[in-house]
């Protein structure tokens, strides 16, 4: 697991604004956790009330990590982890998902590819009026000169 993973699931202010987003969300509905990572926004999904959530992930030692963290916290049967990309991966419609969940952001709001895998699940693993969280973001940038 990379250093940066555990700077960002200690990030309270973060992890606060994923469930606060989630909350009104999720209650009963089937969701979607693209790049699940250790499993920590399926968790918030689960113990928000979501009917079941599929965590897909492309990273082995991350899926290990995110089924170590499952079952610990006693959500085994809600929570269905895929390791695969989610561009891979094939759904049945009754699987398609109410609300997709990502934190795929990285730096700039534009690494690890977000914007075509989240473009590509709301396509094809999401019922057509899915909710996104986050469901949008902003960039800011101040040009400057050097001499």
């Amino acid at each position: 697991v990379n250093d940066w993973h555990f700077a960002m699931l200690n990030d309270a202010q973060r992890n606060q604004f994923y469930w606060d987003a989630l909350e009104p969300h999720v209650k009963g509905k089937r969701v979607i956790d693209i790049g699940a990572g250790s499993g920590l926004l399926s968790l918030m999904a689960a113990k928000l009330g979501a009917s079941s959530v599929i965590a897909i992930e492309g990273t082995a030692d991350m899926v290990e990590l995110a089924k170590l963290n499952i079952s610990r916290n006693g959500q085994a049967e809600k929570i269905r982890i895929i390791h695969n990309l989610s561009s891979e991966v094939t759904l049945s419609n009754s699987d398609k998902a109410d609300v997709i969940v990502s934190e795929t952001l990285g730096a700039l709001m534009l690494g690890e590819g977000m914007l075509d895998y989240m473009a590509d699940a709301r396509w094809r693993l999401a019922k057509p009026h899915a909710i996104v969280v986050p469901a949008g973001g902003a960039q800011h940038a101040v040009l400057i000169t050097s001499p």
